[in-house]
């Protein structure tokens, strides 16, 4: 099922969201493979905190999860899916988790934290907005309907 109206009725929302989508998934698919194949090499004593002996694991984790969930809602919003909206606002809270977690569990400061913290906020907010919208535009869409016959007690 699709939505073909969702960029006229929402505009620079929607711009909005698939650029913070983009953002979010391209750069953590970028930087999942650069950890998996070493090309960035951080010290692995910042995984003295985890679970991890390495990298590589973590790589897959922010490959897969963190970037194939905000690609998978860009995708669905291209194709003006239903549940754009739905798997957009679940990848905000995947990367803000990954971002929380990546604080918590690291316990080294990076720019990029308070970056991502945002941009995963920003997917967040602009989809409860876009899913709100929705629900607000099939509620007043919805005829009303007369119940003339008198159960109105019955289901």
């Amino acid at each position: 099922m699709t939505n073909n109206g969702i960029e006229t009725q929402h505009g620079a929302l929607y711009k909005s969201l698939l650029l913070l989508l983009a953002f979010n998934g391209i750069t953590a698919v970028l930087g999942g493979i650069a950890l998996i194949t070493n090309i960035i090499s951080p010290d692995i004593e910042l995984l003295r905190n985890t679970l991890f002996s390495s990298f590589v694991i973590p790589g897959i984790l922010l490959t897969v999860i963190v970037g194939g969930s905000a690609l998978a809602a860009l995708l669905l919003f291209i194709k003006k899916h239903d549940f754009a909206a739905l798997v957009a606002l679940l990848s905000g809270f995947i990367m803000d988790t990954w971002i929380l977690a990546e604080m918590l569990l690291i316990v080294e400061f990076s720019w990029f934290q308070i970056l991502y913290l945002i941009t995963g906020i920003g997917v967040v907010i602009l989809s409860a907005e876009f899913l709100l919208s929705n629900l607000e535009q099939q509620n007043t869409a919805r005829p009303k309907t007369n119940n003339t016959t008198g159960d109105q007690g019955a289901s």
